[in-house]
């Protein structure tokens, strides 16, 4: 039984781990280079949206 224990704990380990990505960017305007406050990413080919908060910043 504690070898059970054992494998699911260092399968939920290693999940845990590798999704652990992280990333910052900040949005501008392309002419003004000005912040663009709430403006939306969307990752291609995925679901996964993100909008940029006040200072023009997506954090993830």
């Amino acid at each position: 039984m504690k070898s059970y224990i054992f494998l699911f704990v260092a399968l939920f380990s290693c999940n845990v781990l590798l999704a652990q990505n992280t990333f910052r960017a900040t949005i501008k305007d392309a002419d003004t280079k000005e912040v663009l406050i709430g403006a939306t990413v969307v990752v291609k080919g995925t679901a996964n949206g993100y909008a940029a908060d006040v200072n023009g910043v997506i954090f993830k």
